[in-house]
């Protein structure tokens, strides 16, 4: 289990939790050991579809490495899950890229506190540093992402379908600044409410309506397939700039040689 890089669940109706540290920590009380174990240290990408009773993907304590290097988590029709990260949890996933969650209706935010002021001795700091992408679909009770917290300062791409109590996108949980798609019905982006960075017009320029009558699934591909393409033709005029910059350097350095030549001239002059 140390070095599990991918996990997928399917179908497990009796796990109601992932990780139960809480029930490890008795043990190892009981056992007289104090010091908490590394799990899952080196997973990269865990998959859970159709777990019937899950209700969190971790319970008790987080030691310091556990879930450190995870980069994919994806969650399909949990529908009982009730909790995705704690705020213990949110501290280790430093690796974390994109997080997928689609058929989980208990779900009201990514993030849950024990303790609603459990995040004030840090207001400013801002976690899931390298999260790129975030996919939230058929929530129903989603209302808030991070439930307060600011995350995800490198995000990109949200995509939000049917999740009718999210009425409101706010800069102080999601960094918006290198957002290049936001995926919504057009009903629903009609009628958010948006603060501060997300009230500008430039974000009505990166959304991309979802069509009801058409899959999701397959709407979703295109849009991803789109946003490749773009970025493979940008590839080609950013290494001609960078061709531009080298045929430069030998002119430079040529002018920099009659420079140094003409310092003997001005010397003995």
């Amino acid at each position: 289990m140390k070095k599990l890089e991918f996990c997928v669940l399917g179908e497990c109706y009796k796990i109601e939790t992932i990780v139960d540290e809480a029930e490890n920590c008795k043990q190892q009380e009981d056992d007289g050991d104090v010091y908490g174990e590394n799990i899952l240290g080196s997973l990269q990408f865990l998959r859970l579809h159709y777990m019937k009773n899950l209700v969190s993907i971790w319970k008790g304590p987080v030691w310091r490495g556990c879930l450190s290097s995870l980069k994919s988590l994806a969650l399909h029709e949990c529908p009982q899950l009730t909790t995705i990260f704690t705020l213990g949890l949110l501290e280790n996933l430093n690796s974390l890229e994109e997080l997928v969650a689609e058929w989980c209706p208990e779900i009201n935010s990514i993030v849950t506190l024990e303790d609603p002021a459990e995040h004030r001795p840090f207001p400013l700091r801002t976690y899931l540093p390298n999260l790129r992408k975030i996919s939230l679909h058929y929530m129903p009770k989603l209302v808030n992402i991070s439930s307060g917290l600011r995350i995800a300062p490198k995000l990109e791409w949200m995509s939000f379908y049917n999740c009718p109590r999210l009425e409101t996108l706010s800069d102080m949980e999601v960094c918006c600044h290198g957002i290049k798609v936001i995926i919504g019905e057009e009903d629903w982006w009609s009628t958010l409410k948006m603060s501060s960075y997300f009230g500008l017009a430039q974000w009505h320029n990166v959304f991309v309506p979802i069509k009801s009558d058409a899959d999701l699934a397959t709407q979703i591909e295109e849009i991803e397939n789109q946003l490749l393409a773009e970025r493979q033709e940008r590839k080609p005029s950013q290494q001609s700039g960078e061709a531009e910059r080298q045929e430069r350097k030998p002119s430079q350095q040529s002018g920099e040689a009659e420079r140094q030549e003409r310092k003997p001239s001005q010397q003995s002059g």
